[in-house]
C-alpha cells in the first residue's frame, strides 16, 4: 500500500509539471510588426544556447536549419528590437540580420515569416512549441487602439489595448445602446475607409475621422512627408449573446484587420446570484392557552345577559369521571414499580436457594 501511494503521488506530480509546461508554451515567443521595427519579446528562463531562428512562412516544420537569420538568447527573457539591437545581435551570430531583415533603404523587407525557439544550440524546437507567424507588409503602418465605450463609459484600457481585446463585464443592462470603438490607423501606401464585422457577418463601413494631430505623429514615426493616417470611431448596435468585432482599415481592396473586440451581453444566470445566508426565526415565547368560558343564556335580565361572563365550575360527574381518570393514570406507575420489585424479589430468591444449595 505504501509502494503504491508513493507511485500515485510521482505520477499526480509529472502531470502537474506537464499541464504547466504546457500552459507556458504559447508565452515563449511573440513577435510584432510595430511601427516600422520588428519586435521579439521571449518569456521565460533559458539556456544562454537556446536561439531564436527566423525561417519563411512556407517552409516546412521539421526542418529548422539555415535559419534567414537568427541569434541567441540572453538566459532571462526580454525583448529585442529591429533595427536597434540589430548591430548587438549581429555580434553573436552572423551579419545576416543586417542584410536579411532590411533592404539597402533600410527598410524591413516585406514577406511572410515564422520564428521559433530552438534548444541548446541544436535544432529541435524548445518544449516542441509552435512556430509563431508574422507578416511584414510592403509599407509602413502604425496604428492605435485607443478606447471602448457604451454610454460615455470605458469598457477598455483607455489606450493601448491589444490586437485582440476582450471586454470581461457582462453588458447585458445596456442592450438597445451601442458600443463605440476609437482609434487611428495609419500607413504609407493608401487609406480609402473603415470597417466593422459583427461575428463575421456583413461588412458595414465607416467614413474616415481626420485628426491633424494623429497625422503630423504618423509624419515623424515614419520619417516622410506623406502619410495616410485617420481616426476611426465605429458604432455598433448592443444586442443579446457573446459577440467579435472586427475593425478593418480599407487599403484599395485589401482588408486590413485593425482590431478585434469579443464582448457579450449575456442575462444574468441566477444560480450565480449569492444567496443569503437563513437566519434563524425568533420564537415566540409560550403563552397561557385562553380558556373560553361558556356564555350563559339569556335571562331577559338586561343587567345579568350584559355582565362579564365567569366560567362556570364543571358538574358533579364531569368531576368524578376527571378524579378516576387521574387516579388511574397515578396507578399505572405504581403497579409498573410494584411489579419490578417482585421480579427483583424472585430472582433475589432463586440465587439463594441455589447458593445454599450448592453449600449442602
Amino acid at each position: 500500500m505504501k509502494n503504491f501511494l508513493t507511485l500515485f503521488l510521482a505520477v499526480l506530480m509529472i502531470c502537474t509539471l506537464a499541464v504547466n509546461v504546457s500552459a507556458d508554451e504559447e508565452d515563449y515567443l511573440k513577435v510584432e510588426v510595430k511601427d516600422g521595427k520588428l519586435v521579439f519579446t521571449a518569456t521565460g528562463d533559458f539556456s544562454t544556447s537556446d536561439w531564436i531562428g527566423v525561417y519563411p512562412a512556407d517552409r516546412s516544420d521539421d526542418d529548422y536549419s539555415n535559419s534567414l537569420y537568427w541569434w541567441y538568447l540572453e538566459e532571462e527573457g526580454r525583448t529585442y528590437i529591429l533595427p536597434d539591437d540589430a548591430e548587438e545581435l549581429s555580434l553573436t551570430s552572423d551579419e545576416r540580420i543586417l542584410t536579411q531583415v532590411f533592404d539597402a533603404e533600410g527598410k524591413l523587407r516585406p514577406g511572410k515569416f515564422k520564428a521559433i525557439i530552438l534548444a541548446n544550440g541544436g535544432y529541435a524546437p524548445l518544449d516542441e512549441m509552435e512556430p509563431v507567424y508574422f507578416e511584414i507588409k510592403d509599407y509602413q503602418e502604425a496604428m492605435s487602439r485607443d478606447q471602448v465605450t457604451v454610454d460615455g463609459a470605458d469598457k477598455a484600457a483607455v489606450g493601448n489595448n491589444d490586437e485582440i481585446t476582450g471586454i470581461s463585464e457582462n453588458l447585458y443592462p445596456l442592450i438597445g445602446k451601442q458600443i463605440r470603438f476609437w482609434g487611428w490607423y495609419a500607413n504609407d501606401k493608401a487609406l480609402d475607409k473603415f470597417g466593422v464585422r459583427v461575428d463575421g457577418g456583413e461588412m458595414v463601413y465607416f467614413d474616415k475621422y481626420e485628426d491633424n494631430a494623429v497625422v503630423e505623429h504618423v509624419k515623424g514615426l515614419f520619417n516622410k512627408d506623406e502619410v495616410f493616417a485617420s481616426r476611426f470611431e465605429i458604432l455598433v448596435d448592443l444586442t443579446e449573446g457573446r459577440h467579435t468585432a472586427q475593425i478593418f482599415a480599407i487599403v484599395g481592396e485589401e482588408e486590413i484587420t485593425v482590431w478585434t473586440v469579443n464582448y457579450r451581453c449575456l442575462e444574468v444566470d441566477p444560480t450565480e446570484a449569492p444567496t443569503a445566508e437563513p437566519t434563524a426565526e425568533p420564537t415566540a415565547e409560550p403563552t397561557a392557552a385562553p380558556t373560553d368560558a361558556p356564555t350563559a343564556a339569556p335571562t331577559g335580565n338586561p343587567a345579568t345577559d350584559n355582565a362579564p361572563a365567569s366560567a362556570a365550575p364543571a358538574s358533579t360527574d364531569d368531576a368524578k369521571q376527571s378524579s378516576g381518570e387521574s387516579k388511574k393514570n397515578n396507578l399505572v406507575p405504581v403497579f409498573v414499580v410494584i411489579a419490578a420489585v417482585a421480579v427483583i424479589a424472585v430472582v433475589a430468591g432463586i440465587i439463594i436457594a441455589k447458593k445454599k444449595g450448592s453449600k449442602k
